[in-house]
């Protein structure tokens, strides 16, 4: 199993980011990889069991994820079930942690099994690793820009 994980500070509140994580349907909101999410049918809302989809812009795939863990106010877990990227098995944490002079610090790991035996192992080392970090830290980039982007709206509209 491969283990990526990426971190990135932002000025945000851990309220206002969680706020944006928890609306889990909405991740298209914050992700830039992504045309749309939205729930599978009959899905809560967020919390343990939650499902969704993932579009990738481009038409080029989509993900099927399921929340396996909730920490309220602080991560979640997802096990991607089913799609069209490069790897098998893959489980994948976002979540935050808040700072003690303010701000939160925003992480995203995720662990997975390349496919295709060697082709894939040589694969993963070459390419797959760098494209998840690449991936993973646009979208906690894209969650800090939109946090602040929230924070400040009610100091513009003052």
């Amino acid at each position: 199993m491969t283990r990526v994980r990426v971190e990135y500070s932002t000025a945000a509140g851990p309220q206002t980011c969680w706020a944006l994580m928890a609306d889990f349907a909405n991740i298209d909101f914050f992700n830039p990889h992504l045309s749309e999410s939205y729930l599978v049918d009959g899905s809560p809302a967020c919390g343990l069991g939650t499902e969704r989809q993932c579009d990738f812009k481009g038409g080029k795939g989509y993900i099927r994820e399921k929340v396996i863990d909730w920490q309220e106010g602080r991560s979640y877990t997802v096990d991607i079930y089913d799609g069209t990227l490069p790897v098998d098995r893959t489980v994948t944490t976002l979540g935050l942690l808040p700072q003690s002079g303010g701000g939160t610090r925003l992480f995203m790991e995720t662990t997975y099994r390349p496919r295709y035996g060697f082709v894939g192992v040589v694969a993963d080392h070459l390419i797959i690793r760098r494209m998840f970090r690449n991936m993973l830290l646009k979208v906690i980039e894209g969650l800090a820009e939109k946090a602040l982007a929230k924070e400040k709206a009610p100091m513009l509209a003052a």
